[in-house]
């Protein structure tokens, strides 16, 4: 047997662990499948016994529906791979064929193939007939939407938001400036908002297999050693060198200055000089190692248990080797200078801020470690099957020509990057055009960028995320802490202000009082305020039309009363009353529903003044509105108002008014400026006169928000001073200063407020400690490129000259298809930004700084790398793949700075969200209740109609309406595909169906539609119809698609272009009828309900957004709106002049990192429970239905309530994760009888004892041992928990009203679906526990009714009977009696002739031992047992009993007996007196 090493072992273990892990997250959600035996948790394989094989996994199914499971050849390769030497050979198989291909792929290959391509078979036809067009587009007509897989194409690079600007300009210039919405658009909803799906998807999902196993799931383990000095206290050598760390410090940013005071025209001399520096620096750390292993002695291995201490010692011994005569002159050494630089994290390190953050993001350094290995693995994969698809067909001089494995592996890796990513995929398919296969490495290229940039670029994310992320076992006792701090009394303090008051200064003159002339309604009344704690009140949505404006608006919501105590109790009718119930005085027992306030006195204090001030706004609602609704509507006029004037009135809108007019101050947008800007005077007065400026206690100047408008206040009257006394403004700066109004609308609305602390000022100094920890990171970075390439970027604009020593005279160009050739001086210059003057280099320092701080924001760093992969030498000319490696510098550089450094700014901007939402400190059980509730909110009641209509049409309508999943809806969601199917065939050149083909097939199903459509409408009625907007949806678009589908016909028809808006709209209203597989599909319909709902959230990011593009838009109007662009805008929509123009320029000048991160933020937050871990805490969809369905059957009225007395009913027939019966399904009555059916022949013979019912008979031996089968422990649990539940639902009910539908739901979750004492917060949980606590006292007050009603009816039972057997024994003596009183129903005896007993005797035999020789009367009343809400509780068939007839002996219990130890003393004597 082959043994195999422990390298591969180990190896194959971490494979199968995490193939286990993703499968059992990952699969879960599909019905049926069960979970994976993870080693880790079931523990380690055991070992095998006496030499047996391990048991064999069942094999199941077909496999490629040929082989089944009993197939010789199946069991054969089955067993061929559980041999153990099968594993390692196919992994040397693996590692074998990369090899060899990496070994082929070696050298470069720049020719094209022999052969004629892959696919040349018809089926190659059919495809490339879609790409048939009649017209050349750009890049080798690979740019256009002339078919549904160029769009696809183009859609995937709005997606990735790089290079797309370009292609939005195209279609402006060829088509109309409104095209620009759709480009912007797209880029809003896929990649602001979809494609950050994934970021959120990947997030939660290593969250969750964190919280799952308990481990990192990049197994990295937070081990920040490393960065941490050894505190020991040492000897006296070691406390020396402690109190010198500042100078080693010191000594490392010497060295760093030092060598970055070279330049590329530096002397020999300066060169030796830093070259000496260098060396001394070097001897001068080699004696501080020295020196900190001495200070350790005589226990030296606890030096080395710091890994600090052996990274120093790494370094010093590595820049001592390097120093070596021969090593520091050959050509590597600059190369090698890295090992000097790193030293510099000892001053990153020095910086207080900086050591927590650095070791935040490298702190688990092994789970980064994994995660660039599993890049780079990924890469090199991707690597290896580009050069074998395109190797050799690019042509030389570009950058990325897959020629080999090493240029393969830089081509996946600009596009893992996505800058200029279309660059490479355009060179790609137009080579592989002529070879037939552009398709293919389309479709190659784009699903390598969505799986490099969209999935594995957010693992760095996720693991930089889950450092950031509190460890499970502490966010409990955080959370504990972060109540006290909410609770404790806040420390006074005295602020700045409050030191300058100058009414400080004076002293008070106090007077004395006396009460007794003081009126009444000064006197604070000592009793307290009789109110409940206004510390959370209840928030109520208005509704209406001027509820919904204010809403629209942001308003604060409108002042109500404070609900205090009311004196009399609101009337109810007959109906909602429980006359079941009477309480006697025992619910007066009972502590009250809202616990009062503990006994601390400072509690007091608080909840007296709140409550005082709850009395006084109830008084007057009015007091402290300093700006009414109107004001507000008023304000937002004039803003608007300002924009469009400043929108109009652009600069060379004045410049042509002037010219026309003349030069005059009394123009209309200066007077329109000057009287808008008298409104925000006039408003700041107000506020000044009526709260003051700075020292009142509501004083303007101490709001954040009224700063602001003071600051916009100031510039709005410079602006218009200077324009009023100056004709035209003063300056540009001046004329700018008017683009501040429309930062008005962010203070004048609370979301935009809100959104705006959180995005800017929440969190804002984190984000300005990873901006200096990039800016210190660069900065190593850039003294290591001018080491290496300081001076080797040079180049001649003659490409024929060999150097430097060459380039001089003239040559002649011809920079226009060679037309026409003048000559043109020969420049030795550094590479240029193309249709610019401005270079880039590494000559010094500021140069390389520049360039790298360009690189790091992702952005023209493939062209610096191109230009240094084509250096030859010093003062040579530059030739293509020359120096290749010199690539590595910028994929390190660009990995740990744009990838990591700028995924840090993603982490701390989630972070941030988390924090203020307080997410970020929730468990998993917390996280996933947040998550369940958010998706109950959502849900609303069935608006199904109150009854199925009589008519039997309308009934058909009916039933093809509500069910989800018949025929009707199955055969339409088919539709739909192939609805989709024809949109797809549609192309420019009409190659597979025609414009008036298209325009019938779309007719036709439009019709099919609008059938639909009918049958909803006719079966649903209007009111429910309307209800859904999805069928509200359906109504616009089948509607619009009629009325532009039929002229597009006649058009078509008639060979005539028809009108251009009718058929942009048809295709719009054409397109939206795909949307409806949102609804069809259940995971799609998931998606989008999720979605939705955390739109708000994004929205008012959004307004924001566009007040800052307004913003912007002015200042750069105002500032370049009459700058000539020239010939460098490369299009006439490209430039600021115009409020339409700046705006578009302003859309793809923001799609920066740091911007759309802050989308990021938003989405995850919003979006985490649209990653529903499947579980206990989880609902689908289906659930969701069957309960609104039940819903819908009892609140017939359609009011979203239901009543108490249908509350046993509707807990009766609940089922699936809300299921609460007190049996469970299959012990309930139903299910027995069904399953105790007796066996006619069976019966025939005698063989059972069958008891034979009104209805049905029943095998009593079946329900016997049916009934033994019940685990009755299991059923007293049930009944505890059907107990509470009732009572906590007779609490929760609304007076008149009943209980709501997301309250019944939400009660539902807390008693089926979560723990709450894990799930809920400190806040809720004791909120929770009040309500729990209320409801225990309830069920215990209802076993005491129950007790009392037992022996009262007891008592009266065994009165009854007594009295009937002295009248029978005086009838059996002759006496004649008088009955008073009507006798209860005893049970019947059992005829012993007959094998069937009576069903109903069955269940009473428990009292034939009182009366063996009884029997019922036929002539006398039923007594009948009083039947309460209570005692329903135990009855399985309660929605099927009918309402029992009270009898006359049911009445309710005298006070005489009211006493509850008499009671019990005497039911124990009677029993006794029994015996």
């Amino acid at each position: 047997m082959v043994k195999r090493s422990p390298t591969l072992k180990h190896v194959s273990q971490q494979l199968r662990k995490a193939s286990v892990r993703v499968a059992n997250i990952m699969a879960v959600e599909n019905d049926g499948m069960v979970r994976l035996p993870d080693e880790e948790t079931t523990g380690a394989p055991q070992p095998r016994v006496n030499g047996s094989q391990p048991p064999e996994t069942g094999l199941r199914g077909r496999t490629l529906g040929v082989f089944t499971s009993h197939s010789s050849v199946r069991r054969t390769a089955d067993k061929l791979l559980r041999r153990p030497f099968t594993e390692p050979a196919i992994l040397a198989l693996i590692i074998a064929n990369v090899v060899i291909l990496a070994i082929q792929s070696a050298s470069p290959l720049n020719e094209p193939k022999v052969a004629s391509g892959y696919f040349q078979s018809w089926e190659d036809t059919v495809l490339l007939a879609l790409f048939a067009t009649t017209d050349q587009n750009q890049e080798g007509n690979a740019e256009s939407f002339d078919n549904i897989f160029a769009a696809l194409l183009q859609v995937i690079v709005l997606a990735s938001i790089n290079t797309w600007s370009g292609l939005m300009y195209t279609a402006m210039d060829t088509d109309y400036f409104s095209s620009s919405l759709y480009f912007l658009s797209a880029v809003i909803v896929l990649n602001f908002w979809l494609m950050n799906l994934l970021v959120a998807v990947v997030v939660n999902t290593f969250k969750d297999i964190r919280a799952e196993t308990k481990r990192s799931a990049f197994g990295a383990e937070i081990n920040p050693s490393w960065a941490t000095a050894s505190k020991r206290q040492g000897g006296t050598l070691l406390q020396m060198y402690n109190k010198t760390r500042w100078f080693w410090t010191l000594l490392v940013l010497a060295d760093l200055v030092a060598q970055a005071c070279k330049t590329s025209h530096s002397s020999e001399t300066t060169i030796t000089l830093l070259r000496n520096l260098e060396l001394t620096a070097t001897i001068a750390f080699d004696f501080e190692i020295f020196l900190r292993i001495v200070a350790h002695w005589p226990d030296w291995s606890v030096f080395f248990r710091v890994g600090r201490n052996d990274f120093d010692l790494f370094l010093a011994i590595t820049t001592s080797i390097i120093q070596i005569p021969t090593i520091s002159g050959a050509s590597v050494y600059p190369w090698l200078t890295v090992f000097q630089l790193l030293r510099w994290y000892r001053v990153i390190l020095a910086f207080p801020r900086m050591r927590p953050l650095l070791m935040t993001v490298f702190g688990g350094f092994a789970g980064l470690f994994n995660m660039v290995v599993f890049l780079f693995l990924m890469n090199f994969l991707g690597a290896l099957m580009a050069v074998q698809l395109l190797r050799g067909d690019i042509a030389v001089g570009d950058t990325i020509t897959f020629s080999q494995i090493y240029n393969s592996f830089l081509g996946m890796y600009q596009l893992f990057s996505s800058e200029n990513w279309t660059t490479v995929l355009y060179a790609a398919m137009d080579a592989e055009f002529a070879w037939q296969q552009g398709w293919l490495v389309a479709v190659f290229l784009c699903a390598w960028f969505i799986f490099a940039n969209f999935v594995m670029l957010q693992m760095f994310v996720a693991v930089i995320n889950e450092n950031f992320a509190v460890a499970e076992e502490q966010k409990r006792k955080q959370q504990i802490e972060a109540f006290i701090r909410r609770t404790e009394p806040e420390s006074a303090r005295v602020s700045w202000v409050e030191r300058l008051n100058p009414y400080r200064l004076i002293k008070a003159q106090h007077k004395a009082v006396h009460v007794g002339a003081l009126p009444l309604s000064l006197l604070l009344p000592l009793k307290q305020t009789v109110g409940v704690d206004v510390g959370t009140p209840q928030v109520t949505t208005e509704g209406g039309a001027k509820g919904a404006m204010r809403r629209l608006f942001g308003f604060d919501s409108k002042e109500t009363a404070i609900p205090l105590r009311r004196l009399r109790p609101r009337s109810t009718r007959v109906e909602d009353l429980d006359d079941f119930e009477d309480d006697r005085g025992l619910t007066d027992l009972l502590p009250p529903l809202m616990a009062g306030p503990s006994a601390d006195e400072h509690m007091d204090a608080i909840r007296e003044r709140r409550n005082q001030q709850a009395d006084f706004i109830a008084a007057h609602p009015s007091y402290d509105c300093t700006m009414s609704t109107v004001v507000k509507v008023l304000l937002f006029v004039v803003v608007v108002a300002s924009i469009a004037v400043a929108a109009v009135a652009t600069p060379l809108y004045r410049k042509n008014y002037y010219d026309k007019h003349g030069m005059n101050r009394g123009t209309w947008f200066d007077l329109a400026e000057v009287g808008l800007g008298m409104v925000f005077v006039i408003e700041a007065a107000i506020k000044i006169v009526a709260d003051g400026f700075i020292f009142a206690p509501n004083a303007y100047l101490l709001s954040l928000w009224n700063v602001l408008d003071f600051g916009i206040l100031i510039t709005l009257l410079v602006n218009t001073t200077t324009s009023l006394i100056f004709i035209g403004g003063l300056s540009r700066t001046t004329r700018a200063l008017k683009a501040f109004r429309a930062l008005r609308l962010i203070t004048l609305f609370s979301r935009l407020r809100d959104t705006f602390h959180a995005v800017l000022f929440a969190g804002a100094l984190r984000i300005l400690d990873a901006s200096v920890l990039m800016i210190l990171y660069i900065i190593p970075f850039a003294v290591w490129g001018l080491n290496i390439f300081s001076g080797l970027l040079f180049y001649c604009n003659d490409g024929d000259v060999s150097g430097k020593t060459t380039c001089i005279n003239e040559y002649s160009v011809s920079p226009v298809d060679d037309s026409l050739s003048f000559l043109a001086p020969k420049v030795w210059a550094n590479p240029t930004i193309a249709n610019s003057s401005s270079n880039w280099a590494f000559d010094s320092f500021r140069q390389s700084i520049l360039i790298l701080f360009e690189i790091v924001s992702l952005e023209g760093w493939i062209d610096v790398m191109g230009s240094v992969m084509t250096i030859v030498g010093r003062d040579q000319q530059p030739q293509d793949g020359a120096s290749q490696w010199n690539a590595i510098f910028f994929v390190v550089f660009n990995l740990f700075g744009g990838v990591i450094i700028l995924t840090l700014f993603v982490s701390i901007i989630i972070e941030n969200f988390s924090m203020r939402s307080g997410n970020a400190l929730l468990t998993t059980e917390q996280r996933h209740w947040v998550d369940l509730r958010k998706f109950i909110k959502r849900q609303t009641p069935s608006q199904l109609p109150k009854r199925k209509p009589p008519s039997p049409v309308r009934a058909w309508c009916y039933d093809r309406a509500v069910d989800k999943a018949g025929w009707w809806s199955r055969a339409f969601t088919g539709l739909y595909y192939i609805h989709i199917l024809f949109l797809m065939f549609e192309d420019y050149s009409s190659n597979i169906v025609t414009d008036t083909q298209f325009n019938w097939i779309f007719l036709c199903l439009t019709f099919v539609y609008a059938v639909d459509l009918l049958v909803r409408f006719f079966g649903l009625g209007f009111t429910s119809f309307r209800s859904n907007g999805w069928n509200l949806f359906d109504a616009v678009v089948i509607t619009g698609s009629f009325a532009t589908t039929a002229p597009a016909l006649l058009a078509s028809m008639q060979n005539s272009a028809g009108n251009q808006v009718v058929l942009q709209l048809q295709k719009l209203f054409l397109v939206s009828i795909a949307l409806k597989l949102v609804q069809r599909v259940d995971s799609l319909n998931q998606l989008f309900k999720t979605s939705v709902a955390s739109l708000p959230a994004i929205g008012n990011l959004f307004l924001l957004w566009a007040t800052l593009f307004i913003f912007f838009a002015i200042l750069f109007i105002e500032i370049f709106g009459l700058t000539k662009i020239g010939n460098n805008a490369g299009t006439r929509f490209q430039n600021y002049y115009s409020f339409g123009n700046s705006l578009i320029m302003l859309s793809f000048m923001s799609t920066g990192y740091i911007f759309l991160n802050m989308f990021t933020g938003v989405v995850v937050e919003s979006f985490a429970y649209v990653y529903q871990m499947p579980g206990a805490a989880s609902l689908n969809r289906e659930e969701i239905r069957s309960f609104k369905k039940l819903w819908s059957e009892f609140d017939s009225e359609r009011s979203g309530y239901i009543k108490r007395k249908d509350f046993v009913r509707f807990f009766s027939r609940l089922s699936g994760a809300f299921e609460v019966r007190i049996y469970p399904p299959e012990h309930s009555i139903g299910n027995i009888i069904r399953g105790s059916i007796p066996d006619p022949v069976a019966n025939a013979s005698g063989q059972l004892l069958v008891a034979s019912g009104v209805r049905r008979a029943v095998d009593v031996r079946h329900v016997e041992a049916h009934i033994r089968q019940i685990d009755f422990r299991e059923v007293r649990r049930r009944r505890h928990l059907y107990a509470r539940l009732f009572n906590e639902a007779r609490i929760s009910e609304e007076p008149g009203r009943g209980i709501s539908f997301t309250a019944m739901l939400m009660m539902l979750a807390h008693y089926k679906l979560i723990d709450d004492e894990k799930a809920l917060l400190l806040d809720d949980l004791l909120v929770r526990r009040a309500k729990t606590e209320r409801v225990t006292d309830l069920v215990n007050l209802d076993r005491v009714r129950g007790l009392l009603r037992t022996i009262y009816w007891r008592r009266r039972f065994l009165a009854a009977r007594d009295e009937k057997r002295r009248t029978l024994a005086l009838h059996a003596e002759g006496i004649p009696a008088i009955v008073l009183e009507p006798t209860p129903l005893t049970p019947p005896t059992l005829i012993n002739a007959s094998p069937a007993v009576s069903l109903e005797s069955a269940d009473q035999r428990s009292t034939q031992g009182h009366s063996p020789a009884l029997s019922p009367s036929p002539q006398g009343p039923v007594l009948s047992r009083h039947v309460s809400n209570s005692s329903m509780l135990s009855s399985e068939d309660a929605h099927r009993r009918e309402p029992v007839q009270e009898s006359v002996m049911d009445e309710p219990v005298d006070d005489s007996v009211g006493v509850w130890g008499d009671m019990l003393r005497e039911a124990m004597e009677d029993e006794g007196d029994d015996g």
